[in-house]
């Protein structure tokens, strides 16, 4: 039993690394999904990783992680996935690096906490966490990712490097969720 099941697991994909990881390499996106958090990959993939839903969500491995929902997109190369750049960017990776992608199932967010990677102005920071659940909502967050937030014309950008329930491999922004800025160490 066990050597038939190395046997699929080696046929299934040249890239896989486990039963719930696998190695992608990464390559365009489509000009639609530029500013969302959404991932493309083969309908392999999702059975590989047992997703069952067309927008389960993913955790996206490159030099830092990022969390996107994943869609089914039937015109992808094999072993590949789709990202736009943003996500790219944020992901620290380029086309034709391999990202490692795996299921996860994000929990509702109770509470988010984010460090900004250059100094904010002082009173802007609870301005930022009145407004950031809006545009961050029904989105999936991790620790270790990078996100963004435009406010006043301005782009902010944090590491999250604290999420509640925290024991959740990823939360899910909800109206509820609560957001706090850490201050920046000075160096």
């Amino acid at each position: 039993m066990l050597s038939e099941k190395l046997k699929f697991k080696q046929l299934s994909s040249k890239l896989i690394m486990d039963e719930k990881k696998l190695s992608r390499k990464v390559v365009e996106a489509y000009e639609r999904s530029k500013d969302q958090k959404i991932a493309f990959i083969k309908d392999s993939d999702f059975n590989l990783l047992g997703l069952n839903q067309q927008q389960d969500c993913l955790l996206i491995t490159g030099k830092r992680k990022i969390s996107a929902w994943a869609f089914l997109d039937t015109q992808i190369v094999q072993d590949a996935i789709r990202l736009a750049v943003l996500i790219r960017n944020f992901a620290d990776v380029s086309i034709g690096d391999i990202v490692t992608i795996e299921k996860v199932t994000p929990v509702a967010g109770e509470r988010v906490i984010l460090k900004p990677i250059e100094e904010i102005i002082p009173g802007i920071s609870s301005r930022i966490v009145e407004y950031i659940p809006f545009s961050m909502k029904e989105n999936p967050l991790v620790i270790g990712e990078r996100v963004w937030y435009t406010f006043d014309g301005t782009m902010f950008v944090f590491d999250v490097v604290g999420i509640r329930p925290q024991n959740a491999g990823a939360i899910l922004v909800t109206k509820d969720t609560r957001f706090e800025i850490e201050q920046r160490s000075s160096s």
